[in-house]
């Protein structure tokens, strides 16, 4: 077990370019609560794409420990910085984190950021995202709405279930196919939910 100088070690080794990679990796390993805001500034700081992995990887391990670095770094002007927050919140588990990923959902100009909202509140599950998640099915983006719709599948709320039916005329194959899959989860073959409505 690291003793807290040596995370204070490892902590300030990420001020320092030939370090800090494995000072992240160090990190993440350990998952202690006090690396969650040096780890996201690792990121904020550095454009890096070694450090993604395990800077996410390590922010999963602190889990609800991180959340308030996770819930600000949603904010940032780093496209990458809130694509990495949206997409380790929904890995956490926590449902503080639905009211923040909506908003993230309906406001964020960063399509890639939108996709990790949308798949990280498919898997809290919260039936609070269905609403926002269907006025998304009119996205102009067929990544988007294949996101959305397995999302409403992996959230599984009636609600979804008529929407999703007329996403059964997308023009995309590949949404149409994610929403027969999406319906099956919610227990509806074809045939019952044409009968049903």
């Amino acid at each position: 077990m690291m003793s807290p100088d040596e995370v204070d070690k490892f902590i300030a080794a990420l001020d320092n370019t030939f370090l800090r990679r494995g000072a992240v990796r160090e990190l993440a390993r350990l998952g202690d609560v006090r690396a969650a805001e040096p780890l996201i500034n690792a990121v904020r700081n550095d454009d890096d794409p070694k450090l993604i992995e395990p800077v996410t990887r390590g922010l999963i391990r602190i889990g609800e420990g991180a959340l308030p670095a996770l819930l600000d770094a949603i904010h940032s002007d780093n496209k990458t910085l809130r694509e990495l927050a949206a997409e380790v919140l929904g890995e956490i588990g926590s449902q503080a984190a639905v009211k923040p990923l909506i908003g993230i959902l309906l406001n964020d100009p960063a399509k890639f950021v939108k996709m990790e909202a949308v798949a990280s509140l498919g898997k809290l599950g919260s039936s609070e995202a269905v609403d926002p998640l269907i006025t998304m099915l009119g996205s102009e983006d067929k990544f988007l709405r294949w996101t959305v719709v397995e999302a409403l599948g992996e959230i599984g709320d009636i609600r979804a279930v008529e929407p999703l039916v007329n996403m059964l005329n997308d023009e995309s194959e590949e949404v149409k196919t994610a929403t027969q899959q999406s319906l099956d989860k919610l227990g509806y073959k074809l045939g019952g939910v044409i009968d049903a409505l």
